[in-house]
């Protein structure tokens, strides 16, 4: 396959017509065609495991009625659904992240977070108010923010999609409870 030649005190290894023939017609391309086949099969794995997140996490983006939980008046653990009025509404922005925008119509707040899925339905929502009493939250004005766990659930009996939030309670509720009918998408 190649000649060994010695000229001026150097080694010289020349390779030989055939050797080049064989590389440059049917060795480059197989590793060009094996390359490009890498490339599509990584790309397509890719875009499918994104699809599989987004079908995954996406399905509670949507608009929703809050509802908050109160303890009865002799503070049992049982607990009842009070309507306060208040609406939400969740972003898919990828992968297992959700954004949250809670408004609040008495007093006027509004309140947004970001939430991260650990898993399908189980999630921690990182949040801070935004407007307090209709005021813009900002540099000298009193802040409020936190954490609160997040689980979702769809019902499809009900055909509704329901997102609990339970946290600190710092005013109106501790819990919450975000309802969105799945008929009117």
């Amino acid at each position: 396959m190649f000649k060994i030649i010695m000229r001026d005190s150097f080694l010289y290894c020349a390779l030989s017509d055939t050797f080049f023939t064989i590389i440059s017609n049917k060795y480059i391309w197989a590793i060009v065609a094996s390359v490009i086949g890498a490339i599509i099969v990584l790309a397509g794995d890719r875009f499918l495991k994104r699809i599989a997140l987004k079908m995954k996490y996406g399905k509670a983006a949507g608009k929703y009625i809050c509802y908050g939980y109160k303890k009865d008046k002799n503070q049992k653990e049982t607990e009842y659904l009070e309507k306060n009025g208040n609406s939400a509404t969740i972003i898919y922005k990828g992968k297992n992240v959700l954004k949250i925008n809670l408004f609040e119509t008495n007093p006027k707040h509004e309140w947004k977070g970001e939430i991260l899925m650990e898993l399908e339905t189980k999630g921690s929502v990182a949040w801070r108010y935004t407007k307090l009493h209709g005021k813009k939250v900002g540099f000298n004005n009193e802040h409020k923010f936190g954490l609160k766990h997040c689980i979702v659930r769809e019902d499809k009996e009900e055909n509704k999609m329901y997102v609990y939030l339970i946290g600190e309670k710092l005013e109106g509720f501790d819990k919450e409870i975000l309802v969105r009918d799945l008929k009117n998408k």
